[in-house]
């Protein structure tokens, strides 16, 4: 009876230590850190972080390269996007604009497939410009909403809208003591991205109304006869015309140089006199009262 008495109070002792010996080790478990060839597995989906580009398909009816336009250039185009839209997630808009040169872009209105639109290029100068034209397609994708910009085509069209601007930097609106004058002119005739040069189609100037005088380069006016003059020189750029002109005095030969001395010296002296009689009426004047 003792023998049964002393090998259940062993069993519960054995029992309680196992029951502290596993709940320890289980404890050990849980706040053991882990190493670095741990491998950690979640359920979290894997978020993609590019998204889908989109294919564009435009179709430019107008402007057409390398034409000239004089006061509204019409733009003509259609646009189709060929991706398949259900794999660009959740649509959200489609916008079409345009840009000229370095300006801000325009977005067109209603743009977004078709459209055809009067565009206002009074503003801009004689010359080469660029237009491009933009597309983008906003869509949600993966929680995130993506804006995706592309310039689709860009078109170098020519401006006619305003006669050149002539400045004649030789001979100016002054007195020369000679007879041969160079005739060197500035013509506005700019040329946007350095792409190409607008021709100058005509250029020539006439002397004292007289007959018209073809020039390619910058010319010297020979056999000035002493007396005034007129330079008119002209400048025409596909059918737009300008003109400019200069007034000027010539005084060459010796004699008219020494007749023109000796008259500037009579009218100083005739200066100084009078100054002389003005102030000799005052001290008068005075000197009565």
């Amino acid at each position: 009876m003792h023998l049964l008495l002393s090998m259940g109070r062993i069993s519960k002792t054995f029992a309680f230590f196992l029951t502290l010996i596993i709940a320890v080790s289980c404890l050990i478990l849980i706040v053991r850190p882990v190493s670095a060839e741990a491998t950690i597995t979640t359920n979290f989906p894997i978020v993609q972080t590019s998204a889908p580009l989109v294919d564009y398909n435009l179709t430019m009816r107008s402007p057409k390269a390398n034409v000239s336009f004089t006061n509204v250039m019409l733009l003509d185009y259609s646009l189709k996007i060929n991706s398949n839209l259900s794999s660009l997630g959740t649509p959200l808009g489609l916008s079409v604009s345009y840009r000229i040169d370095d300006n801000s872009e325009v977005v067109l209105i209603g743009g977004d497939q078709y459209k055809y639109e009067f565009i206002d290029v009074t503003y801009l100068k004689n010359g080469i410009h660029q237009l491009t034209v933009l597309a983008q397609f906003n869509y949600l994708y993966n929680n995130t909403i993506f804006h995706n910009k592309q310039e689709l085509i860009s078109i170098y069209f020519s401006i006619l809208n305003k006669p050149a601007t002539i400045n004649i930097l030789s001979p100016q609106n002054s007195l020369y003591f000679t007879n041969n004058i160079p005739l060197t002119v500035e013509i506005d005739n700019p040329s946007s991205y350095g792409y190409q040069q607008l021709p100058l189609y005509r250029q020539y100037y006439r002397l004292d109304g007289g007959k018209m005088q073809w020039q390619n380069t910058n010319d010297t006016i020979v056999g000035l006869k002493d007396g005034f003059h007129t330079v008119t020189y002209y400048v025409q750029i596909g059918n737009m015309s300008g003109s400019s002109t200069a007034s000027f005095v010539v005084i060459a030969t010796p004699l008219t140089q020494i007749l023109l001395i000796v008259a500037i010296v009579l009218i100083l002296i005739s200066a100084f006199i009078l100054l002389l009689l003005y102030r000799r009426h005052r001290k008068t004047a005075n000197l009565s009262k």
